[in-house]
């Protein structure tokens, strides 16, 4: 399995969770490609009837997007850009698992009058599975003025060299020059 990850949490963590729903699914992981970025929702949509839909409590759990291929191994899910900050709550992780077993379906060629209502699909396997924020590492901050001055102190050296390349040219074309101008001189003179 392929797991391209475009968000803040831990690419294992999600690669566990992804993994663990394969496997509840008897589906073999080989040649999956799984992407994970942000959601594209905008809107908190509504499906289905109340009494099936679990999310009335976290109306925002419909922000989680997916979408599956049909007879291929490739699906997309989204998290919402707000949630990149923090650790995803559990009922988060139970929601984003029911939305890839839901596109796991479509991939099995399923559409979805062939399936139940993503809020219904159990997913016991989650268990205590987190998905955790990624650790950030802190780049060294770099000394801009100090860079700087290295640059131009190597451009100054540059120049300077391509400088007494230059005055050395000159000189060495100036005795040239005054050589033929003697060189000329004496033949005009010669030839009068």
């Amino acid at each position: 399995m392929k797991l391209k990850n475009e968000t803040t949490f831990k690419t294992a963590d999600l690669r566990r969770l992804m993994l663990a729903g394969l496997k509840a699914e008897g589906i073999n992981p080989r040649g999956y490609i799984i992407e994970i970025g942000a959601s594209k929702r905008k809107k908190k949509w509504w499906w289905g009837h109340p009494e099936h839909d679990t999310s009335k409590e976290r109306p925002d759990l419909r922000l989680i997007s997916g979408l599956g291929v049909y007879r291929r191994k490739w699906i997309r899910l989204g998290i919402p850009k707000a949630w990149w900050s923090r650790d995803l709550a559990r009922d988060e992780v139970e929601h984003l698992a029911q939305v890839a077993v839901h596109e796991f379906g479509h991939n099995l060629d399923l559409h979805h009058e062939d399936m139940v209502r993503t809020f219904t699909i159990p997913v016991p396997w989650v268990g205590d599975l987190p998905v955790r924020l990624a650790e950030v590492k802190a780049k060294p901050k770099r000394d801009l003025v100090a860079d700087r001055a290295a640059r131009a102190e190597a451009k100054l050296k540059e120049h300077e060299g391509g400088l007494r390349r230059k005055q050395r040219l000159v000189q060495k074309y100036r005795k040239r020059v005054g050589y033929y101008r003697k060189a000329l001189a004496a033949r005009k003179a010669a030839n009068k």
